[in-house]
């Protein structure tokens, strides 16, 4: 089913005027399904390289396409939620379903004009969510062990990182080149982020530093979006538990994305013109909510006092975030 919500514009929760993280360059707005009152409670999930947002929205726990017109679309393809986790840089839609009937996860890929869907299942019959897919239409995802599934649907390839314990590998985004990004737990615990070769005939470990001891092991690390130059955008934590972006160049330089006024930024997709997109939680506020953001790279903007982020998060907003963190604790990965 195909619903646009024509003539809405874009929801802004800081001023007019982009916002400079002086630490990372980035200038920041916000994307949110309007016409939520007094609650925002979604996120950006990914961005294609035309500037079209893929957005989860927990009030309603339906998906949503932010169209480069500033409509929505409504992305649900027949079942009772619906999550997108990701967009291609040609504007393909990824994500999973959860179906009325049986309860059970089914992935999803959307095609890029909007008037089809292709719902399935991995083989082994585990509960299926789709995390990124290319402009080939490849998908990787999580069923009972990571998969990459070919663009005919026929082929499904295990993911699995040599370093990592049995069934803690987790794909969670692929490129045009066919490399896959995603995230491992080693044998001590630790997390770490890994890049497969598009052959798969290698795997390579990207440590963030900064990144500290967290259940036991020396750092958690989560990527989840990489573009056809390589860059690798994710997110990591520090001594105080605060999740903070960052954006990591193919030669290895890093940056640090904040989000101004939030003490988290998750960071969830990257295209191929460095924009990144995510969630932000606020460091205080009355109404508690969960915002998505788009950043810009090359800002030159001064960020002006009144314009700082005010943030909360509603009571749907705040059950849908702890859900997806409770899975990532528990090495489910929800989105």
């Amino acid at each position: 089913m195909k619903s646009k919500i024509a003539g809405l514009a874009l929801a802004l929760f800081m001023s007019s005027s982009p916002m400079l993280d002086a630490q990372g360059g980035y200038s920041y707005a916000t994307v949110n399904v309007p016409d939520r009152g007094n609650f925002d409670q979604g996120i950006a999930t990914g961005i294609s390289d035309s500037g079209q947002v893929a957005l989860q929205d927990f009030a309603d726990n339906q998906g949503y396409v932010r169209n480069t017109d500033g409509t929505f679309t409504v992305v649900n393809p027949g079942r009772f939620v619906s999550f997108p986790t990701g967009i291609s840089s040609d504007g393909k839609v990824v994500g999973y379903t959860i179906d009325s009937s049986s309860g059970g996860f089914q992935g999803f890929v959307r095609s890029a004009d909007g008037g089809s869907f292709d719902r399935f299942q991995a083989p082994d019959g585990g509960p299926t969510r789709a995390f990124g897919v290319n402009s080939s239409g490849v998908v990787v995802g999580q069923s009972t062990t990571s998969f990459l599934r070919s663009a005919d649907g026929q082929t499904y390839t295990a993911i699995h990182d040599p370093a990592a314990q049995i069934t803690s590998t987790f794909a969670l985004g692929i490129n045009d080149r066919g490399q896959v990004v995603g995230y491992y737990s080693a044998p001590n615990g630790s997390e770490h982020i890994f890049v497969r070769s598009a052959d798969g005939s290698s795997y390579s470990t990207v440590d963030i530093p900064g990144a500290v001891a967290y259940l036991g092991g020396t750092g958690l690390t989560g990527s989840l979006g990489i573009n056809d130059s390589g860059q690798i955008a994710g997110e990591y934590r520090d001594v105080l538990g605060n999740d903070h972006g960052f954006v990591r160049d193919a030669d290895g330089t890093i940056r640090e994305l904040n989000v101004p006024g939030g003490n988290t930024t998750e960071v969830y997709g990257i295209n191929n013109l460095g924009q990144v997109v995510g969630a932000a939680v606020p460091s205080e506020g009355i109404s508690r909510e969960i915002r998505g953001f788009i950043a810009t790279p090359g800002a030159t903007a001064v960020p002006e006092p009144g314009s700082l982020l005010m943030l909360g998060m509603g009571l749907a907003g705040a059950a849908g975030y702890r859900w997806r963190r409770a899975g990532r604790s528990s090495g489910s990965r929800v989105c």
